[in-house]
């Protein structure tokens, strides 16, 4: 059984979303804010372990602003729907949460004004949240019939928070995670007596010990002076509680060191920590699942990058997708490592498209199964650099590094104000000679809605400046027919140069003359700059007046752009 997709309509800046979720695995990317969090949120007003009458009422906050306000007071709903239940157990769970709809159910948590404070409310004032009160209800519709909370209770979710602190959820205590897990294992039948006599002998020989005598001496000393003979108390200093329980509660998890010594988590790093609280939580979720205490375990993981190396992120990430002590697993993520090693069907965007409005797109759903050769080169092709496309504002995708090196610069150099890409949530990404379709496909119709320019070269094998047209090849004509005509991708562009990016930019650079031999308006400080750059094999720069081949002198600028020495460049027009 799993968590198959979440309705949430009215809940923080979620106004109508639904969220399509991954059997195993889910990843959530997105820029910040997009809501990411708040989904989490959403969830645990339903599954938490800890949640409450105090847990599920909401804050005037809490209430997407973005929601128009009507006549009627407005409402929050989550609808959770679960599917792939085969076992006794989980058919037990949801007998009372099925839907018309075969093999699926649902619950779904709701937070509406009571009919005594209707009256009360008015669109245009603060909500009458004192008159709220939730309600949870399985299948389609709310009935009369009472809600089984214990059910319920089977689907956990546990969320590691952004800013957990592994060390302090692990310490020894009177509600220590560590004594609750190790509780739900059997023991041996002569532990608990062994334990405690060990303790005992151990208690005793330290109350004889002259240095704990003589400490406890003085403390019933001076609380028999400030107390007086009658009221007076006796103490005494014992090292450790006997009782086996008690013991379990001071149980301290310590990890071995590289010199080989075992130390405890306060001298371990903040993200191997992190890997010791998760790997915990998955032998709770392995045990209580074992002893029919939960039926769906769901681990929610915000940010797993977290004080993590690259190689760790992916390590862990692999972990998570084939791991079977937690059912289900859902990672909200900032990193493009994370989102580069997992399954473009594990991956949903969170984006905001048409009206400023938010979707969530699964990823792998963008391709059908007859394009499941391309969605695969996809995955290939989508290393951690070109990932920062699921998390920008629009995308630029271009031909190879060539165009990496100088559009930045001329974005700076030519625009008006200075335009930083990175400043405007441009991804500029990288095809490296790759095919472009799959990535286009991404923005292209019923995908993200986010603007995505695409600029290819032409390859027109002749010289456009003299032959007055650009001949396109025949893969930019296709491309162009499939996301320009009709129905065209609203999101989608395609741009193509004259010939090639050293082409147009040696073209450029020409003045303002219609003859493209005329001399090179800037050509002294051109040559100046690539004779002061490094990384420019001297013997290839030329003298004044030698600059004749368009193409060689725009590859020349290329390579001037990539060793950083375009300054050296007057700027022109």
């Amino acid at each position: 059984m799993y968590l198959s997709s979440v309705q949430i309509k009215g809940f923080r800046n979620f106004e109508d979303c639904s969220i399509t979720l991954s059997k195993g695995l889910t990843v959530l990317v997105g820029e910040n804010n997009i809501g990411k969090s708040n989904f989490l949120a959403a969830l645990e007003l339903l599954f938490s372990p800890d949640a409450s009458n105090r847990t599920r009422r909401l804050k005037r906050e809490d209430f997407c602003s973005r929601a128009p306000r009507g006549d009627e007071p407005p409402e929050v709903s989550i609808s959770c729907t679960l599917e792939g239940f085969t076992t006794p157990e989980e058919r037990a769970v949801v007998a009372t949460w099925m839907t018309k709809t075969e093999g699926q159910a649902r619950v779904t948590y709701a937070y509406r004004c009571l009919p005594h404070g209707k009256p009360l409310y008015r669109k245009d004032e603060p909500l009458p949240v004192e008159h709220y009160a939730w309600v949870l209800y399985g299948g389609e519709e709310e009935t009369n019939d009472r809600f089984e909370d214990d059910q319920l209770r089977k689907v956990s979710l546990e969320t590691l928070s952004a800013l957990r602190d592994a060390e302090r959820q692990l310490r020894p205590g009177p509600r220590s995670m560590l004594a609750g897990i190790v509780a739900r294992f059997e023991a041996g039948p002569d532990d608990k007596a062994n334990t405690k006599a060990a303790v005992t002998q151990l208690n005793e020989a330290l109350e004889k010990a002259k240095q704990v005598c003589d400490a406890q001496k003085a403390i019933n000393d001076n609380l028999k002076a400030v107390s007086g003979p009658v009221f007076a108390q006796e103490g005494r200093l014992s090292p450790v509680g006997t009782e086996y329980d008690d013991l379990l509660r001071n149980l301290m998890l310590e990890v071995r060191s590289p010199n080989g010594v075992f130390q405890g988590l306060a001298a371990n790093g903040l993200g191997f920590n992190n890997l010791v609280f998760v790997s915990a939580l998955l032998a709770d979720y392995e045990r209580r699942r074992q002893g029919h205490e939960l039926v769906l375990p769901i681990l929610a993981i915000e940010e797993p990058e977290a004080h993590l190396h690259p190689h760790l992120q992916r390590v862990l990430n692999r972990n998570l997708r084939t791991s079977t002590s937690a059912r289900q697993v859902i990672a909200t993520t900032h990193s493009t490592h994370v989102a580069s090693s997992v399954s473009l069907d594990s991956l949903v965007v969170l984006n905001r498209g048409q009206g400023n409005a938010l979707q969530a797109v699964h990823v792998g759903r963008i391709f059908g199964l007859e394009d499941e050769k391309e969605k695969r080169q996809l995955e290939r092709y989508l290393d951690a650099t070109k990932s920062t496309l699921f998390f920008a504002k629009s995308v630029l995708l271009v031909e190879g590094l060539g165009e990496m090196l100088v559009l930045p610069c001329l974005a700076r150099a030519c625009a008006r104000e200075r335009f930083e890409l990175d400043e405007q949530g441009i991804s500029l990404v990288s095809m490296g000679g790759l095919a472009f379709r799959p990535f286009m496909r991404l923005f292209g119709a019923g995908a993200i809605q986010r603007k995505c320019v695409a600029l290819m070269d032409s390859d027109s094998p002749d010289f456009p400046l003299e032959a007055k047209e650009v001949t396109e090849s025949a893969t930019v004509k296709k491309l162009r027919e499939e996301f320009e005509t009709e129905p065209p991708s609203p999101h989608v562009r395609l741009i193509t140069n004259l010939k090639t990016l050293e082409y147009d930019v040696a073209v450029a650079t020409w003045g303002s003359e219609s003859d493209p031999r005329a001399p090179l308006a800037n050509e002294k400080q051109v040559v100046e700059a690539l004779r002061r750059t490094q990384g420019v094999a001297q013997s290839k720069v030329p003298r004044v007046g030698e600059i004749h081949d368009r193409n060689d002198f725009g590859k020349r600028v290329v390579d001037l752009v990539g060793a950083g020495g375009l300054d050296g460049v007057e700027k022109r027009g």
